[in-house]
C-alpha cells in the first residue's frame, strides 16, 4: 500500500542539485510521505527531466555547474510552466537576496529554504507552496453570480 501523500495535488517532485546526496535525502524523506522524487545533478538535466514526465514542484539549487539555479528555473518553466519552482541553497551570502529576487522573477518561488534541513522544513514549504499556488489560481478564476469569470 503507497503511503498517502499531505496533498493529493503534488505527487512528482524534480530536485536539481549537483550533489548526490541532496537528490538522495529527498527521495528518502519525502518517498516515505508517498511523493515521487527524482533528483537531477544539472539544469541540462532538469530540462529533460521536464520534457518526460510532469513535475508538480522543483527544488531547484542556487548554484549548479554551468548554469546557474535561476536559468534553470527560467528553462522548467518555459517547458512546464505549471510546475512550482522553489529556490534552495546550502550557501548564505550578501547576494541571497539579489539571487532569490532574480530567481521569482525567473517565474520561481522563495520560502528561505538554506540547506540543510529536515523533514518537517520541506513538507512544510511544499504545503506552503501548494497553497499559494491555489490562492493564485482562485483568484485568477473568480465567477460572479451569473456563472461569469471575473477577472481583477
Amino acid at each position: 500500500m503507497e503511503p498517502e501523500t499531505r496533498d493529493l495535488q503534488c505527487k512528482n517532485i524534480l530536485v536539481v542539485d549537483d550533489e548526490p546526496l541532496i537528490g538522495i535525502a529527498f527521495e528518502r524523506e519525502l518517498g516515505v510521505e508517498g511523493y515521487h522524487v527524482d533528483s537531477v545533478l544539472s539544469a541540462e538535466a532538469a530540462l529533460q527531466a521536464v520534457r518526460e514526465k510532469h513535475y508538480d514542484l522543483a527544488f531547484i539549487d542556487k548554484i549548479l555547474p554551468k548554469i546557474d539555479g535561476v536559468t534553470a528555473c527560467l528553462w522548467i518553466k518555459k517547458f512546464s510552466p505549471g510546475t512550482i519552482c522553489i529556490f534552495m541553497t546550502g550557501v548564505f551570502d550578501i547576494y541571497n537576496e539579489l539571487e532569490e529576487v532574480a530567481f521569482v522573477y525567473a517565474g520561481g518561488t522563495t520560502y528561505g529554504l538554506y540547506k540543510p534541513f529536515v523533514r518537517h522544513q520541506l513538507l512544510d514549504v511544499i504545503q506552503r507552496a501548494i497553497e499559494d499556488e491555489r490562492g493564485k489560481q482562485d483568484k485568477g478564476s473568480r465567477k460572479d453570480a451569473l456563472g461569469q469569470e471575473v477577472t481583477g
